[in-house]
């Protein structure tokens, strides 16, 4: 084999592997000597010094392998000017010393020559200009200049880098050039970052070398998502056999069968093989041994079960599948998949636990074997329906006649909607025109979707399952409020069945109020005469002060801050006036007892308006009347000017921006007015005519 393909040395290295597992190792070894005589002869220094180095791992002692690493060593940097001082340093030929130690001592030492490059992490990327002795002088660009250190010190501070590193790159090319490069030649710019590190590199690195440095952030995702392609299919490229994550560049490309193989390898997660598999079965040839040795990883599940879970399930499945295709594969499996059904505990558990990726069919290909193989199949479709939400699944049971059983089933769903809400909610949005959905009213689908969204809030502020149910919540909203669905039947039904829905909206607290404050207007506007329940159409109350949650706050605050700031240090300014002697003729005792008389008053006035205080509910808000939380807009028919005023309280008011309480005269006499109404008042014995011209939201 060494005389008739010595070039495939991936082949050589794989049939290394092997012997060395099911052999001997120092067997494998010694074979790896015939290969390496080639790669002497034919002085590719490189690949000869790897394979030395894989057989000093099977036996550091090798005399031969140690004598014969050095004189290759020697070849590679023959031009070096320190090559026989960096031998000697290192005691690469001496046998006392670790070969792998004196290895890495050596190449790092060897790193170090004129015009090389290497890294500090303070000072940058810089360039070796002179190594003389134990000098070495490094040019470090503009910022940092030249600096010296001893040879020692560099082996410990540097970090070599070759000519084609991506940071030696960014250090001498321009940002524009190397974008340009990235964008055109994109298997150019993932194998130089992915040299740059040892020929292990993750996408992440990738990323970090290129955003913000070479490409901008908007520029990323279009570029990733075509590296990602290169990656996956360009055989130039491959990954660490220990971690699927890590890329390597090969100096061989190598077979489609070879690189999934390694791929299939380096993967640890159970889903991610099967979809490795499929991806074979789809490109590759599956006459390889490559293809066998995946595929005898699944069957190895189904030769001994003794428990039935996921990974065996999926083995079943991918296994039955190939087999379907390719008969000659059947691995001979004696049990059904009525008996591996039959010990699974919960098969809707099952059925969500098979992870599917765009080449497996696990999920189908579970659905499918059930409706095929098991007499009491439209049993089991009714039960898993809830959890596989599959529009295929009813109209299976459909065709078949079972009619009545998707009836019940989704009567059922509606009447327990605490634990089928994510099935009411798919029979509300895809099965509304479907002749056997006609049992369910209407009107209470409605009201379970309602319920469904109060449900889901006190959910969420109880924090079960709050991904879910936040989704589940938007979900319902956007079926109800986004396509005005709900708004609709609420108008086109009398008033009792606006009561009924909108006492149930009206009573979830964590609905956006915007939603509820729509709603109402859009029933006012019909029905003007409408009455709300627990809402009065006028906000005011005779003794009681409307004022905004915002300002309710504040006021609180104030209150607190006298009391516990202003009033302290004002008793404390009495004290102090009282030790000066004379009150009559104390100045500053008569000004601190008469603030501590205004700052009483300030707080009992301030506690007096917060006990009053009635929270404006902005789902009450109506722009059918002037009222709290209302902008309005008037004609002035004095002036024929127009006019607008925003309606809040006394603690919001701000006459210079035109907001006005709802308790000035002014605002008093705008409220409960509706469009093109006519006002006429008197205030300060000034006659006022007004037009209301529009009511809006504030």
């Amino acid at each position: 084999l060494v005389e008739l393909i010595p070039e495939e040395i991936d082949f050589f290295y794989l049939v290394q592997r092997k012997i060395a597992k099911t052999i001997n190792a120092d067997k494998s070894a010694l074979l790896m000597q015939e290969l390496y005589t080639y790669y002497k002869d034919s002085k590719d220094w490189n690949t000869a010094i790897d394979i030395l180095k894989l057989v000093l791992s099977i036996d550091e002692k090798d005399g031969w392998a140690r004598r014969e690493i050095v004189d290759c060593f020697k070849e590679k940097y023959a031009d070096h000017s320190q090559l026989d001082e960096y031998v000697k340093v290192s005691n690469l030929t001496q046998s006392w010393r670790n070969v792998f130690e004196a290895i890495s001592d050596f190449e790092k030492h060897i790193s170090f020559d004129t015009k090389n490059f290497v890294f500090h992490r303070s000072w940058g990327v810089g360039i070796i200009r002179k190594v003389e002795s134990d000098e070495i002088e490094i040019n470090f660009g503009r910022k940092f200049g030249v600096r010296s250190m001893s040879l020692k010190m560099a082996v410990d501070a540097l970090q070599p880098l070759h000519g084609e590193h991506i940071w030696v790159l960014k250090a001498t090319q321009s940002r524009e050039e190397l974008a340009k490069k990235a964008k055109e030649d994109k298997v150019w710019m993932l194998k130089t970052i992915i040299k740059s590190f040892n020929n292990n590199c993750d996408f992440k690195r990738i990323k970090a070398e290129l955003v913000p440095g070479i490409l901008e952030q908007s520029q990323w995702t279009s570029w990733s998502t075509a590296a990602r392609k290169i990656l996956e299919t360009d055989a130039s490229f491959g990954v660490n056999p220990n971690d699927i994550s890590l890329y390597t560049v090969r100096d061989r490309a190598i077979s489609q069968e070879e690189k999934l193989s390694n791929e299939f390898k380096a993967q640890k997660q159970f889903f991610a093989r099967i979809d490795i598999l499929m991806k074979f079965l789809a490109d590759a040839d599956i006459s390889s041994e490559l293809f066998t040795e995946m595929f005898s990883y699944f069957v190895g599940f189904l030769r001994a079960i003794n428990i039935v879970n996921e990974q065996t399930l999926a083995s079943f499945l991918v296994v039955k599948r190939i087999v379907a295709q390719h008969p000659h594969l059947d691995p001979g499996i004696t049990f059904t998949f009525a008996q591996l059904f039959e010990e699974l505990e919960n098969p809707n558990a099952s059925y969500l636990a098979l992870k599917d990726t765009k080449n497996t069919f696990l999920r189908k290909d579970f659905l499918s074997s059930i409706k095929s193989l098991l007499p009491n199949w439209s049993d089991i479709y009714i039960r898993l329906f809830p959890t596989v939400l599959q529009i295929d699944l009813l109209n299976a049971l459909i065709s078949a006649g079972h009619v009545e059983k998707v009836k019940q089933m989704s009567i059922n769903c509606f009447d327990n909607y605490k634990d089928y809400r994510e099935a009411a909610i798919f029979f509300f949005s895809e099965c509304q025109e479907e002749e056997w959905f006609t049992d369910v009213p209407y009107e209470k689908q409605l009201i379970t979707m309602i319920n469904i969204i109060d449900l889901t809030f006190r959910e969420i502020a109880n924090q079960r399952d709050t991904t879910l149910n936040r989704k589940i919540n938007k979900q319902v909203q956007n079926l109800l409020f986004k396509k005005n669905t709900l708004l609709e039947y609420l108008l086109e039904n009398d008033t009792d069945t606006i009561t009924r829905l909108y006492t149930v909206i009206n009573d979830i607290r964590d609905l956006d109020p915007a939603i509820k404050s729509n709603l109402r207007n859009k029933i006012m506007e019909k029905h003007t005469d409408f009455k709300f329940y627990g809402a009065e159409e006028k906000t005011i109350v005779a003794k009681g002060l409307i004022v905004t949650s915002k300002m309710l706050e504040v006021k609180k605050q104030q209150l607190e801050h006298i009391a516990t700031v202003e009033i302290p240090e004002n008793s404390k300014e009495i004290g102090e006036a009282m030790a000066l002697g004379d009150l009559r003729e104390n100045a500053e005792y008569k000004a601190a007892k008469e603030k501590q008389v205004q700052l009483n008053a300030q707080a009992t006035r301030l506690q007096d308006e917060i006990d009053r205080a009635q929270i404006f509910d902005p789902t009450t808000l109506t722009t059918i009347r002037v009222s709290f939380g209302t902008m309005v807009r008037l004609k002035n028919n004095e002036t024929n000017e127009e006019e607008q005023y925003t309606i809040l309280g006394p603690w919001e008011s701000d006459p210079d921006n035109n907001v006005i309480s709802y308790m000035s005269p002014l605002g008093n006499a705008f409220l409960g007015a509706k469009e093109k109404e006519k006002l006429d008042f008197v205030i300060n014995q000034r006659d006022c005519s007004y037009t209301v011209l529009s009511i809006s939201e504030a």
